[in-house]
């Protein structure tokens, strides 16, 4: 049987048969989802939306989960205050060399320089599992040419973030 939607998908009377088995690295995750629930893990498409403290957590856990491909959308950078939040930051990633010195001009070089979060998060999510394929994209979600980035995606993760202006 043929379902048709925005993925046409095919339904047999039986499991198809599998060329090979999981990554040895997902192991315990096939132990639970089974050899075929890894592979679809494997070949989803996932947006986050905002990589603060709680898509920063989403990130890490697909990631190890074994996802293949994350699209991640973020406009904003690490700062002193957000750093606690988020996983994998360093105090390297949010300058904060520069930004806690008493002069004016160094704060904003360091605010200027400082890390992306999509970039801390593509980083986490390499060390979790190095065959992803990651897209870090530093911009809005109200954009509309970054909004079409996520039309063929699986799922979307809308972490609450404030609007930014583009």
């Amino acid at each position: 049987m043929t379902v048709i939607g925005s993925h046409i998908g095919r339904l047999y009377p039986a499991p198809q048969p599998r060329l090979c088995a999981a990554n040895p690295m997902y192991d315990r995750h096939a132990r639970l989802f089974g050899d075929v629930g890894q592979e679809i893990f494997a070949n989803l498409k996932v947006g986050i939306i905002g990589l603060g403290g709680g898509g920063s957590l989403i990130n890490e856990w697909l990631s190890h989960l074994g996802v293949g491909h994350i699209i991640a959308i973020d406009f904003d950078r690490v700062d002193l205050t957000n750093r606690p939040r988020i996983v994998g930051t360093t105090p390297w990633d949010a300058m904060t060399w520069l930004t806690k010195q008493p002069i004016p001009w160094l704060q904003k070089l360091g605010k200027r320089l400082a890390a992306y979060k999509v970039h801390v998060a593509r980083r986490v999510a390499k060390q979790a599992n190095p065959s992803i394929r990651y897209d870090a994209v530093v911009g809005n979600i109200v954009d509309e040419a970054i909004a079409k980035l996520l039309v063929d995606a699986d799922s979307c993760s809308w972490q609450q973030t404030r609007c930014k202006a583009v």
